[in-house]
């Protein structure tokens, strides 16, 4: 399984569309993703401006768009990249999650879940 973040926002614009894309396809050629491990990372990193967001878990069997897991930034760890739009029937699950009251993401037992 991987995980593509969304914001509330994003999310009400693809959920009843068949595919869809973030920028980063146009821009880069690609979508990010990350595995579950990951995603308190990307939050914290990419997401603080955001109240909330949902996490999107995405079956990797299902995806319609090629995956690579790559390490592109030389960081010491690969994350996951679908090379192409993704399709919605590919989301198996979502979980919103909600910053804490100091203003980060931090472990939630939705998070734990995904583990």
């Amino acid at each position: 399984m991987i995980i593509y973040t969304a914001t509330l926002k994003e999310w009400e614009e693809i959920k009843d569309k068949e595919y869809f894309q973030s920028s980063s396809l146009e821009q880069e050629g690609f979508i990010h993703c990350c595995y579950p491990k990951q995603t308190l990372w990307v939050l914290n990193k990419h997401y603080k401006g955001e109240e909330s967001t949902w996490l999107l878990c995405i079956d990797e069997e299902k995806l319609t768009s090629e995956l690579r897991v790559e390490d592109l930034k030389n960081m010491g760890e690969k994350f996951p990249h679908v090379y192409g739009k993704i399709n919605v029937s590919s989301i198996i699950n979502r979980v919103k999650i909600h910053r804490d009251n100091n203003g980060e993401y931090s472990i939630t037992k939705e998070l734990k879940e995904l583990y």
